[in-house]
């Protein structure tokens, strides 16, 4: 394959753009967000970063970001890709929950990519009183153990959750019971204290008991690596599971898969995250690796996660790839599939809705 070729092929497999905050802060009314940004075809004068709708007031792109020139390198702007943009809060948008921001088109003010926002928790909703975990749970969960990261990881998408489930045309005081499958240590079900009745459990019992002990809005307890769950049949109205399918072998897979179905209602919802195509285009694979996933349709990899230490049984935990076609094909034996959003959820995973027949 050329290079060309294979720049081709990561491109499609990309998207036409994306974007990813690295930090964020309010200070004295004033919101400051960096990280970096790849626009679509044309020049970075299109390309605006907004707040609630409208421009930050002070907005640098680009900037040089020449730690990303490797990782896309078959983007031509990723070298040229950072942002710091900085805005004044009104006192009505410091008195909301969240500030929800854009990556957008600067002629018509619309976002390159409806799917691709971010909230910001403003100061007064950003803990809600809450505890916020030690580091080494927070790494377990997220990988890294940046505070930002963990509360506009976690409102986010908690937001965009509500959001689909909207979409789907429910309710939520409909919904009689939700479960947070695989809660780690709460970075979502923090901001979910007013979803009905809901629990979490995880298969590392150490960050179960603190979600236990600090966040008292919600049932949570440890499962094991393999179901069942303690819960009876028919049991919940919506299961959510964020980067939980993303770490699993296809036989646990589909383990699980059957438990959840065993869980869930008649008419549940449930929604999932994997990685996809534009996740493996960011991992940094070759071309030829790459390419055999997307023949394959899945690729699992052992890694060395810090939760192995907890879960006590190394090996378990990896990485896995799947394709949308793969997903319809594996996962249609349990549920509908009824839409997949790409890089939906930190605009990184898919997002597969599932439905209960």
């Amino acid at each position: 394959m050329t290079d060309s070729a294979s720049a081709a092929l990561f491109n499609r497999a990309f998207g036409e753009t994306c974007w990813a905050i690295d930090n964020t802060s309010v200070d004295d009314g004033t919101l400051t967000i960096n990280g970096w940004a790849l626009r679509p075809p044309g020049g970075a004068q299109n390309a605006v970063f907004t707040a609630n709708g409208r421009p930050f007031d002070d907005q640098r792109f680009p900037l040089e970001r020449g730690d990303l020139g490797d990782l896309f390198w078959y983007r031509a702007n990723a070298r040229d890709s950072g942002y710091e943009c900085r805005t004044r809060l009104t006192s009505e948008e410091l008195a909301s929950p969240a500030i929800a921001l854009q990556f957008a088109d600067r002629a018509t003010g619309q976002p390159f990519d409806d799917n691709h926002a971010y909230y910001v928790p403003t100061p007064s909703s950003a803990d809600h009183g809450l505890a916020l975990p030690e580091s080494p749970r927070m790494l377990r969960t997220t990988g890294n153990d940046n505070v930002t990261n963990f509360r506009v990881t976690g409102i986010s998408t908690a937001i965009k959750l509500r959001n689909v489930v909207n979409l789907l045309q429910r309710d939520f005081p409909d919904l009689a019971h939700v479960l947070d499958w695989g809660c780690g240590c709460g970075r979502i079900a923090r901001f979910c204290a007013d979803w009905p009745g809901l629990a979490g459990v995880d298969i590392d019992a150490d960050n179960a008991q603190w979600c236990s002990e600090h966040l008292a809005f919600a049932d949570f307890g440890p499962v094991g690596l393999y179901p069942p769950t303690p819960f009876p049949a028919r049991r919940f109205d919506l299961i959510f599971g964020i980067s939980v399918m993303t770490h699993l072998a296809e036989d646990v897979q589909q383990q699980w898969l059957a438990e959840l179905h065993r869980i869930s209602a008649r008419y549940a919802i449930v929604l999932l995250t994997t990685l996809g195509e534009h996740a493996a285009a960011r991992a940094g694979l070759d071309a030829a690796g790459f390419t055999q996933f997307i023949n394959a349709g899945s690729a699992f990899f052992r890694t060395a996660e810090a939760i192995d230490d907890a879960l006590g049984s190394p090996g378990y935990y990896g990485t896995t790839f799947m394709t949308h076609d793969e997903i319809r094909r594996k996962w249609s034996r349990w549920f509908s599939v009824d839409r997949i959003i790409p890089a939906y959820v930190g605009n990184h995973q898919d997002l597969v809705v599932l439905r209960r027949r």
